[in-house]
């Protein structure tokens, strides 16, 4: 056993091709999985003009995500797999598992620079390749802002070290452009510059040096974040209790710490009502007692590995802990983990104890099996809204989405229901109420489905979409007055949101309904001279001039005295040519 330990580790190729070839067969099926329902929708799916066309590529560095985010090369990313792939959900998924293993392979370079044995590095590097609580980073499409910050954190550590070590200025070049792409792809790499400080201090004591780098890292840090509030309006609030916010900050980094050493409570949706904090509490009183019962290696860098999982975690924990539902995604970890790793490389453990060895390879096993298992919660928008419901019955956006999949299927009632549900839960979102009032709509439920629309206008005020919504409601109702007044406030306030041919039908349709009302009202009152005035402007309007005036004088007769129809016959009469 040892013969082959030592030939494995031997020829550097060896641990590198099983880091590469383990967990690309083990996340070989995310390769033919479908987009989800949630974010891939808006960011992929529903974008796809726009990400084909490689000319917006510049304009990404201008835009905003959702005008929360500033993230144009995780977009540019996802420009880039449009373009290759045809808008096919299997580039995407295989880019993101390129991007796992080159963090995986990264990560194992870094540890072997920072001097931790190629054995441990090795198993290491493996846990991190299966860990389960990466899986969301993986598996689901937008999950690759981690894993792509993760790769470029790595790289600009890599290089800074490579260039305390060699000294040789191509690689703090390397460094630099590696960290600028790390900020582009998601904001908490501009915390960057703290570990960079705790790695320079590795390597060197004291020296005017650190001046001079922190310099460089505070300009492009301020020139990034100048861009970036240029750009994207949001800033971190501290929440409408601040106290709160920090107890659920506390307890986010808690949950993230169980997560990442012992993932056993997973979801697609993590909140702090669905997430218990206990098993990260329990595993860094281990962590505690391990640094002070067998002690460290380097103490630079395990303070390196602790600060890189606090820091690059502080922002994510902090979103979610004023966020109103409290997500703690677990894709945020991605980064961390990797700081938890490296604390625990510096552990003066026995690696060469068979006890170690056993423990070790049975914790990989583990970890694989259960992310193989958990793996086909992302193969389609079914499982995945499965799991949000079954994960997180507090979030309404499953009921919508899965709601969404009924009613494309004609399943309508199914659809009904679970819009119900999501309703309870956020009675105010115009959007669920609105697409209630179409499966109403779908139904045959006319004052069902226009209170619903009614009350989602009530909400937004004037909305193009909303309106013209109603106005298709009504006109399949046959409301056709209904229909006419949500058509004429169209053509006031928005007439490019009215599409070819409806204004034509409605107005056919209105005319058509006023007609028969009209006939229908004189057939049982021949002798009130007001409906015949009615119906002559209804001619005057069709450009039927001949039969207004017939009209116009059966009301006259009806109604001898009455000088204001007189007029309206004598003003008709004189229009036509004599």
């Amino acid at each position: 056993m040892n013969r082959f330990t030592a030939s494995f580790f031997k020829n550097n190729l060896k641990p590198i091709a099983v880091l590469i070839l383990v967990p690309a067969l083990l996340y070989l099926k995310s390769l033919f999985y479908d987009f989800s329902p949630m974010d891939e929708q808006w960011l992929i799916v529903k974008n796809t003009k726009y990400l084909q066309n490689p000319e917006n590529f510049i304009e990404l560095f201008k835009l905003s995500v959702t005008k929360l985010y500033y993230r144009p090369l995780l977009i540019g990313s996802f420009m880039l797999d449009s373009i290759v792939g045809k808008s096919g959900p299997f580039v995407f998924h295989l880019s993101n598992l390129i991007f796992h293993l080159l963090c995986v392979l990264s990560l194992y370079k870094l540890l072997v620079l920072l001097k931790t044995e190629a054995k441990f590095a090795f198993f290491l590097s493996l846990l991190f390749a299966v860990h389960p609580a990466l899986l969301h980073a993986v598996a689901w499409i937008p999950g690759r802002n981690d894993s792509m910050l993760c790769l470029f954190s790595l790289l600009s550590f890599i290089f800074l070290i490579n260039y305390f070590t060699k000294n040789k200025i191509h690689f703090f070049f390397l460094h630099l452009v590696s960290f600028i792409t790390a900020m582009f792809i998601k904001e908490n790499a501009v915390l960057l510059p703290i570990l960079f400080t705790i790695l320079f201090f590795n390597y060197y004591k004291v020296g005017k040096k650190i001046i001079f780098l922190s310099l460089i890292w505070l300009i492009i840090g301020l020139c990034w974040y100048y861009l970036k509030t240029s750009i994207v309006p949001y800033k971190l609030s501290a929440g409408t209790n601040v106290m709160l916010s920090i107890k659920q900050f506390v307890h986010g980094l808690f949950v993230f710490t169980g997560k990442s050493l012992l993932p056993l409570q997973q979801s697609v949706s993590p909140t702090f009502t669905n997430s218990s904090f206990i098993t990260g509490m329990l595993c860094t009183l281990v962590l505690i007692y391990l640094y002070f019962k067998i002690g460290v290696a380097n103490k630079t860098v395990a303070l390196f590995g602790l600060a890189l999982f606090l820091i690059l975690l502080a922002i994510p924990a902090w979103y979610g802990a004023v966020s109103p539902l409290g997500e703690q995604y677990e894709h945020r970890a991605y980064t961390s983990v990797i700081g938890l790793l490296l604390f625990i490389s510096q552990l003066n453990f026995n690696i060469q104890s068979k006890s170690f060895k056993y423990v070790f390879s049975l914790l990989v096993l583990f970890f694989a099996l259960k992310t193989f298992v958990r793996m086909d919660v992302y193969k389609d928008r079914v499982s995945y809204l499965d799991e949000g419901m079954k994960d997180c019955p507090q979030n309404y956006i499953f009921y919508y989405e899965k709601a969404n999949v009924f009613y494309y299927k004609k399943e309508y009632s199914s659809a009904l229901n679970l819009l119900n549900t999501a309703i309870q839960l956020q009675p105010k979102k115009k959007h669920l109420l609105a697409n209630r009032a179409s499966v109403y709509a779908e139904l045959g439920k006319k004052n069902e489905c226009i209170a619903d629309f009614n009350a989602a206008l009530k909400i937004s005020g004037f909305d193009p979409y909303l309106c013209l919504s109603r106005c298709v409601a009504f006109n399949r109702f046959g409301d056709m007055t209904g229909a006419m007044r949500d058509l004429e406030e169209l053509k006031i306030k928005s007439p490019k949101q009215i599409p070819p041919g409806l204004e034509k039908d409605i107005t056919q349709r209105y005319d058509m309904a006023v007609w028969d009302d009209l006939n229908a009202k004189i057939q049982f009152d021949p002798n009130k001279a007001k409906l015949y005035i009615d119906r002559a402007k209804f001619y005057l309007r069709k450009r039927k001039g001949h039969e207004a005036l017939a009209d116009l004088k059966r009301a006259c007769e009806l109604e001898p005295g009455n000088k204001e129809f007189k007029a309206y016959y004598d003003e008709l009469d004189r229009s036509f040519p004599r």
